[in-house]
């Protein structure tokens, strides 16, 4: 277990299991996967794809996720050289974009860097809904000392076949690499405990 102190009034503490629970006054004294506002990592991974086709390049399979649930995804990527088609947030399961737009554009331009931070739920009247709230940090280019475009804050909503409830993959995908160009990413998906 690590906990961390920002000052008497907030403790944040990070358990073996990936837990992450922020408290009041006092450090937490117990701590679990049942807890209420509790977020358990799920997938936190980084790498490269040279793929000239579409590729899911990063993915986690998800089951027992309930209504009150929600996945929360931070993506950080470059596009090195030569652009990136289309870097969305992908139900792998059901063929299906999920968030489409992670970097304020249709692609990631050559040489630029990007990330976005995203909630993804359900309707609590129909699972298979699917709805993301994204803040997009806009494309700046590699090594330009600065300000990226200014943030982008929208909600997109999907119709899939397996429900949200249900037993499926999520993942990051790109739409292809152009020839001579590499695209870098990390990502992260926690589980943020609703009920």
């Amino acid at each position: 277990d690590i906990m961390y102190a920002s000052g008497a009034a907030q403790w944040v503490r990070l358990n073996g299991s990936g837990i992450v629970q922020l408290n009041g006054a006092s450090p937490p004294t117990v701590l679990g996967s049942s807890s209420v506002g509790a977020y358990r990592l799920l997938l936190g991974t980084s790498g490269t794809s040279t793929a000239a086709g579409a590729t899911t390049v990063a993915s986690v399979a998800l089951t027992g996720l309930t209504i009150l649930d929600r996945l929360v995804v931070s993506i950080r990527h470059s596009s090195i050289v030569q652009a990136t088609a289309e870097p969305i947030i992908y139900n792998v399961t059901d063929s299906l974009n999920i968030v489409t737009n992670t970097n304020g554009a249709s692609a990631l331009n050559a040489a630029t860097t990007a990330g976005c931070v995203s909630e993804i739920g359900c309707d609590p009247a129909d699972a298979t809904q699917v709805t993301s709230v994204t803040t997009n940090i806009g494309m700046q280019t590699i090594g330009a000392a600065g300000v990226s475009t200014p943030t982008v804050y929208y909600t997109q909503l999907c119709v899939a076949t397996t429900a949200f409830t249900g037993s499926w993959t999520i993942g990051l995908r790109h739409g292809g690499v152009t020839a001579g160009g590499t695209y870098r990413y990390s990502i992260a998906i926690w589980k943020k405990l609703g009920q």
